[in-house]
C-alpha cells in the first residue's frame, strides 16, 4: 500500500506530460491484477496522453497495461488486441524486455482460452528471452506460468517443480510479493490434484498471506476456493461451502468474473451434495451466464456438464439432454475457435515479422546512406582543403611573376618594339587576373569553413569602403553610381559583405552600358529581412542565363561571360552563411540592364 501511495503522490506532483504518463503506467501496472477498474482507467489515460505526445515508450507501456487489465477483467479479446499492438511495437522498436512481457500476456490469454500448447510455446519463448536478458524476476514468472500449463495437462509433479523453482528465484533475489502468492496457490492446486490435502492447505494459506495485504483478488479467490476443495475432499462440506462463499465474495469484489464463475461451480457441487439443489442450480446458471458473456469455452463445457449431471439425478432428462447437447456444441465450437485463434496468431506473427524485417532493411539503407553522406562530406572537405592549399601555394609565385613583369614593363618601355611591349603588358595583366582568382578562391574557402556570429553592421559604411576599392575601374569606365541613402543596417560580417558589394558593383561596371549607370538601394521584405540591390544599364540577361547564373563556376553560353562564375559563387556562399539569399532580375532588353540583389536579417526590426 505504501508503494501505491508513493505512486499516487508522484502522479499528483508530475511536472510535465511525460512524468504524468510514466506515473499513470506505473500505477496501472501495480494494480493490473488487483484493482482492475482503476488500473484500466490509468492505463487508458496513459495510452491516450502518450499517443498525443508521440511518446513511444509510454504508448508501449500503456498497451501492455491495458492488455493486463483487460485480461484480469476476463475480457480476453480486448487483451489480445492490445497485446498484439504492443508486440508489433516491441519488435519494430527492439524493446526486448517489453517483448517478453507481451509474449507472456499472449500466453496467459491462450491459456484462458484453452489453447494450452500455444500458451506453453509463448511461455517458453518468453522464458528464453528473459534468460538472455538476465531478467530473473521475469524468469520466475515464466517458470510459474509453465507450471500452470503442466498442471492443466495433468502433469502435476512437473508443475510443482516449476512452481518451486519460480518461488526459489524470487526468494533468492528478495522479490517475494503478491504474485508469488498466486504461484503458491497454483502449487496448492497441484498438490490437491495429487490428493495431498495437507500440502494443498499449507500452500494455499501461505499464498493468501502474501496476497491479502495487497488485495490481489485474482489470486485470493482461487486460494480460498482451493482451501474449500481440500475440505470438500476431506468430507467437510460445511467448511468447504464457507470457503467457497468467501472466495466468491473476493472474486466479485475484485471484478474477477472468471474466478467468480469457477468458484460458483465448486460451490454448486458442495451445495448439491448437501441437498440444497435449488441453490446449486442457481449458482450454476449464474456461472453459465458469466462464461457465456466471457466466451470462455473450456468453462462452458464444464458448467454444461455439471448442469446435465444434476438434472439427470433429478430425473429431468429433457434438461439433462439439452445441456449435454450444448456441451457437445461448445466442444465443437471450442475446437474451431482454437483453430481460428492459432491462425490469427500466425497471421499477426507473420505481419509483425514482416514489419520487423522492413524496419531492419530501412535501417540498413539508412546506414548505407549515412556512410555515403559522411564519405562525400569528407571528400568535399578534403577537396576544399586541397583547393585552399593550392591557392596559398600559387599566391606567392604569381606575386613574383607580377612584380618582375611590372619591372620589365617599366624598364623596357620605349626600348623594345611595341608588339613585344604588348606581350609583356598582357603577361602582367594575366598575372594580376590570376592573383584575383586566387584571392577569390581563398575568400570562398574561408566563407565555407569559418565559424561566424552575425553582428549588426552599418551598411552605408561597408558600401563606402567597397566603392573606394573600385575607384580605379570607376574612373577608367566613367561610371556614375547613385545610392539611395541611408541604407538599413543588417546582421552580418563586415569583411564578407564588403566582398559582396565589390563583386556586385564590379560586375555592374564591367557589364554596364557606356558609360555605366549604377543604382544602389534597399527595401524591407517579409520575414524581418532587408533586400539590397544593384542595378546597371547593360545589355541584360536572358531567362536561361538568370537560371544558371549562381551555379558554382558556371560559364554562361558561348560568350563565356568572364568573371561572373567564381564571384557570384562567393556571393551566394557568403550570403547564405549569413542567413540570406541572392537573386537577379532582367528583362533581357539591351539598355534595361540587370538588377542583382541579396537579403539579410535586418539589424533592428523596429
Amino acid at each position: 500500500m505504501d508503494r501505491l501511495k508513493s505512486l499516487e503522490e508522484k502522479l499528483n506532483t508530475a511536472k510535465n506530460t511525460i512524468e504524468r504518463i510514466d506515473a499513470l503506467n506505473e500505477l496501472a501496472r501495480l494494480n493490473s491484477q488487483g484493482d482492475t477498474e482503476r488500473a484500466l482507467a490509468w492505463g487508458t489515460e496513459a495510452f491516450k496522453l502518450a499517443t498525443q505526445a508521440g511518446y513511444e515508450q509510454g504508448i508501449l507501456n500503456g498497451l501492455l497495461n491495458l492488455s493486463w487489465s483487460s485480461y484480469s477483467h476476463s475480457n480476453y479479446l480486448s487483451s489480445i488486441e492490445y497485446v498484439m499492438q504492443a508486440l508489433a511495437l516491441t519488435r519494430v522498436g527492439h524493446y526486448a524486455r517489453e517483448e517478453a512481457d507481451a509474449i507472456n500476456i499472449l500466453g496467459n490469454n491462450h491459456e484462458r482460452m484453452g489453447n494450452w500448447q500455444d500458451a506453453l510455446d509463448c511461455y517458453l519463448e518468453a522464458l528464453y528471452l528473459s534468460e538472455q536478458q538476465g531478467n530473473r524476476v521475469h524468469v520466475a514468472v515464466m517458470r510459474s506460468n509453465i507450471g500452470d500449463i503442466y498442471g492443466l495437462l495433468g502433469q502435476y509433479q512437473q508443475a510443482i517443480e516449476h512452481y518451486q523453482e519460480s518461488y526459489r528465484i524470487d526468494v533468492e533475489i528478495d522479490h517475494v510479493d503478491a504474485s508469488d502468492g498466486l504461484t503458491l496457490t497454483h502449487m496448492a492446486a497441484a498438490y490437491l490434484a495429487l490428493n495431498d490435502l495437507e500440502q494443498a492447505l499449507d500452500y494455499a494459506r501461505r499464498g493468501l498471506a502474501l496476497m491479502q495485504p495487497e488485495r490481489f483478488w485474482v489470486g485470493i479467490a482461487p486460494a480460498l476456493t482451493i482451501i474449500g476443495q481440500a475440505y470438500f475432499h476431506h468430507g467437510d462440506l460445511t467448511q468447504a461451502v464457507d470457503y467457497y462463499e468467501q472466495g466468491l465474495t473476493a472474486a466479485q469484489e475484485g471484478g474477477a468474473q472468471r474466478e467468480a464463475g469457477m468458484t460458483m461451480m465448486r460451490l454448486a457441487e458442495a451445495l448439491h451434495q448437501l441437498g440444497r439443489t435449488a441453490t446449486a442450480l442457481y449458482h450454476l446458471r449464474r456461472a453459465l451466464a458469466i462464461f457465456e458473456r466471457l466466451e470462455t469455452q473450456p468453462q462452458l463445457v464444464e458448467v454444461h456438464g455439471l448442469l446435465a449431471t444434476i438434472y439427470k439425478r433429478l430425473g429431468d432428462f429433457e434438461q439433462a439432454l439439452t445441456h449435454t447437447e450444448r456441451q457437445q456444441s461448445v466442444k465443437e465450437h471450442l475446437f474451431t475457435q482454437q483453430a481460428d485463434m492459432r491462425i490469427k496468431t500466425l497471421q499477426t506473427q507473420y505481419e509483425v515479422e514482416r514489419m520487423r524485417l522492413e524496419s531492419e532493411a530501412q535501417s540498413s539503407r539508412n546506414r548505407v546512406l549515412e556512410e555515403e553522406i559522411n564519405l562525400r562530406g569528407q571528400m568535399i572537405a578534403d577537396l576544399e582543403s586541397y583547393a585552399d592549399n593550392i591557392a596559398h601555394d600559387l599566391k606567392n609565385p604569381i606575386a613574383v611573376i607580377s612584380s618582375y613583369m611590372s619591372l620589365l614593363e617599366s624598364d623596357l618601355e620605349g626600348q623594345i618594339p611595341d608588339e613585344n611591349y604588348r606581350m609583356i603588358f598582357n603577361v602582367t595583366t594575366t598575372a594580376d587576373k590570376m592573383n584575383e582568382i586566387v584571392d577569390a578562391l581563398l575568400t570562398l574557402a574561408r566563407a565555407r569553413k569559418q565559424a561566424i556570429m552575425p553582428q549588426p553592421i552599418g551598411m552605408d559604411e561597408v558600401l563606402r569602403g567597397s566603392i573606394e576599392r573600385l575607384e580605379l575601374p570607376i574612373q577608367q569606365k566613367g561610371a556614375r553610381i547613385h545610392v539611395s541613402q541611408p541604407l538599413p543596417d543588417a546582421l552580418g560580417h563586415g569583411s564578407w559583405l564588403e566582398e559582396v558589394w565589390v563583386n556586385y558593383i564590379g560586375n555592374a561596371i564591367k557589364y554596364g552600358g557606356t558609360p555605366p549607370e549604377i543604382h544602389i538601394g534597399a527595401v524591407p521584405v517579409a520575414g524581418g529581412l532587408v533586400r539590397y540591390w544593384v542595378s546597371d544599364n547593360g545589355k541584360g540577361l536572358s531567362h536561361d542565363e538568370q537560371t544558371h547564373l549562381f551555379q558554382k563556376f558556371e560559364r554562361l553560353g558561348q560568350n563565356k561571360i568572364d568573371g561572373h562564375g567564381l564571384g557570384l559563387t562567393i556571393i551566394k556562399t557568403v550570403v547564405e552563411r549569413l542567413g540570406g539569399s541572392v537573386g537577379v532580375t532582367s528583362s533581357g532588353i539591351p539598355g534595361e540592364g540587370s538588377t542583382f540583389s541579396f537579403t539579410l536579417p535586418v539589424a533592428n526590426p523596429n
